[in-house]
């Protein structure tokens, strides 16, 4: 099993390519702005996604996305 860490995983691509993953049993850090989005998906593979606050014009959100 592979960690995705997805981009603006709370909708549109971002959001496709995680429930694909997700779906053949990967693990997904979901990563957005607004996490709130992402819910669902989350709470639709608990075991296996995680939601993590990315802002990609914040340098120091993308050190802290990655630690995580």
């Amino acid at each position: 099993m592979r960690t995705w860490l997805v981009t603006g995983a709370s909708k549109g691509l971002g959001a496709a390519i995680s429930r694909v993953a997700l779906a053949h049993g990967e693990r997904v850090a979901l990563c957005a702005r607004n996490l709130e989005i992402a819910k669902d998906l989350r709470d639709a593979f608990p075991d296996s996604a995680s939601l993590v606050t990315l802002d990609l014009a914040d340098a120091g959100s993308i050190g802290a996305a990655v630690r995580t």
